[in-house]
């Protein structure tokens, strides 16, 4: 089950403990819709299937999409790099993706205050994932959770290297993620576009 779902193994036995005490117990209602609950819980946090030989041959100057959601906004920070924000949304799936092959310089976490509506104070977390790959490229993910939803859940250290299509973690419940991209030749996408993991190019580097 662990291999098709981002929650952790003591979650899901804790949960099969629990649904079987409530057959045991006779609560068949409560037991009909803590399944309906708990399937509902598993889709949203599947994994999605990734065939990482398939991906071997994407060329090294080619960047994929490490999310499905909308492409929401595209700025031209200085030259030759791009930003673009992304939202994933709720039944979207979770999944964060190595973009193209690169190794981790950087792993930044932080909790920061927020107006939430403009004018309710609260906070979000923002994990920030900074990459280099053989070309001396540069690039970035910002990925931030949804209002008072659990942290982003990432899987890197500094010095871990990954090819394109590795899972490099989770965003729960959805959230906002920011790619940024050094030495663009061409992009891919624009704002209004979905985009899927592991599917869709949003830009090609120069090499």
């Amino acid at each position: 089950m662990g291999r098709l779902t981002f929650l952790d193994k003591d979650i899901l036995t804790k949960c099969l403990i629990l649904l079987v005490v409530l057959f045991v117990l006779g609560f068949f209602k409560t037991a009909f819709l803590f399944i309906f609950i708990f399937v509902s819980i598993l889709f949203l946090f599947r994994k999605k299937d990734i065939n990482l030989f398939e991906l071997r041959g994407i060329g090294r100057n080619i960047v994929l999409s490490s999310f499905t959601g909308t492409v929401t906004e595209l700025k031209n920070t200085e030259k030759d790099v791009f930003s673009l924000s992304c939202y994933i949304k709720l039944l979207d799936g979770y999944g964060l993706y190595f973009p193209t092959v690169a190794e981790v310089e950087d792993v930044k976490e932080s909790k920061e205050n927020i107006k939430f509506f403009g004018f309710l104070n609260c906070y979000h977390y923002r994990t920030q994932v900074n990459f280099r790959n053989k070309f001396e490229q540069k690039f970035s993910l910002d990925v931030y959770s949804r209002p008072f939803f659990p942290r982003p859940h990432i899987f890197l250290q500094v010095g871990d290297k990954g090819t394109v299509g590795a899972l490099l973690g989770y965003i729960p419940f959805g959230g906002k993620v920011v790619i940024s991209i050094d030495g663009v030749d061409s992009l891919q996408t624009q704002p209004k576009d979905k985009v899927a993991s592991c599917q869709t190019v949003i830009a090609n580097l120069k090499e």
